[in-house]
């Protein structure tokens, strides 16, 4: 019980941290070891099997963990763990039996909370087999023998999981088991895990501010004159989105990327730079590579559209320019985008005398 409070004091130090949120849901994989604890009580050829044995135990655990809301997780799993415990028993009259638990295994099922953003406090229950090999050695010399038994069981179990960074986590976690003949087991397991195919929570879009009306015309001075041609104007800036981890475009995505392409033809525009970003979840690296995708399938796109090659420059900048602020490793949506801005428009065409704009 020592080890249990203080592993969970270090677990409630790392969850004290700030972080991103971890999602604690998909198929997890997870190595693990601790404290190993059986309970004798039973009677076999004579000879009582009444005690306790300590001993450490490691093993391996696979299971999958399905987000019911955003703070609560429901999940299934199995495990298998090697023993050390081990223990001889006497009656006094020359005979004793050994008993050594070498590999257990459960199943079950869990219902966890998160109860900070990276912390899930959860309960278990489920089914639980032991095998128990046995060396009995009677009184009389040379008749002795191996034998054993499978125990079987319910299980019941409370654990503390902390997420570390994207999919890493680690656990501490107490097992208690009931098994039949009177034989308990009492477990302490520490672990680290790895997560696969974690979802993110639903994203709200951010509308666009709808542009100012026009200003409206100033009368005209006498004498008359036709107006000169206004300065030609730069439509834009345009902004894309795209989806976590992601540099796919959505259909959303299309119908910006189809006005800007027309804007930029009939503005008779000379250049388009597309610069790519990423937010703060992944690493520098790999969030530069992900925001010159990001760029490159824009620019793609704009040249399917029309737009000159030579004309289109796409860049990746990572995350180096959020759009909003963050800490690091937050999946910010509003980062995750492509920013096209164009340039070169022409001058107007001197129409003669005419009254400026």
């Amino acid at each position: 019980m020592k080890r249990f409070l203080i592993g969970t004091a270090l677990l409630a130090v790392v969850a004290a941290s700030p972080a991103a949120a971890y999602e604690f849901d998909g198929i997890r994989i997870e190595g693990q070891g601790g404290f190993d604890r059986l309970q004798f009580k039973q009677n076999s050829n004579g000879i009582a099997i009444n005690g306790n044995d300590n001993g450490w135990t490691y093993g391996a655990e696979a299971g999958f963990d399905l987000r019911l809301s955003p703070k609560v997780i429901l999940g299934a799993l199995g495990n298998y763990n090697w023993s050390s415990v081990g223990r001889t028993f006497a009656n006094g009259a020359g005979s004793s039996i050994a008993a050594d638990s070498r590999g257990t295994w459960s199943a079950m099922g869990r219902l966890g909370v998160k109860v900070t953003d990276t912390t899930l406090l959860y309960v278990g229950a489920g089914y639980a087999s032991t095998k128990v090999n046995y060396l009995v050695v009677p009184a009389t010399p040379g008749a002795s023998f191996n034998t054993s038994e499978r125990y079987g069981g319910v299980r019941g179990a409370v654990g503390l999981e902390q997420g570390l960074g994207r999919s890493l986590y680690a656990k501490v976690e107490y097992r208690y088991t009931n098994y039949k003949d009177g034989m308990q087991g009492h477990q302490v397991i520490g672990g680290l895990g790895l997560r696969f195919g974690q979802s993110s929570p639903p994203v709200t879009e951010v509308a666009m501010a709808p542009a100012p009306p026009a200003p409206a015309p100033l009368p005209m001075a006498a004498p008359v004159l036709p107006p000169c041609p206004p300065a030609a104007a730069t439509p834009g800036p345009f902004l894309v989105f795209f989806d976590f981890n992601k540099s796919v475009l959505s259909a959303e995505t299309a119908t910006i990327l189809d006005r800007a392409a027309e804007q930029y033809l009939a503005t008779g525009q000379t250049s388009v730079a597309l610069a790519g970003h990423a937010d703060t979840s992944g690493s520098p690296d790999y969030n530069q590579a992900l925001s010159e995708r990001r760029a490159n399938a824009v620019k793609a796109y704009m040249l399917g559209k029309g737009v000159p090659e030579t004309a289109a420059m796409a860049s990746g900048f990572g995350e180096s320019r959020p759009l909003v602020q963050t800490a690091d490793g937050v999946r910010e949506p509003q980062n995750r985008r492509v920013e096209l801005t164009f340039g070169g428009a022409p001058a107007p065409v001197n129409a003669g005398t005419c009254t400026p704009q």
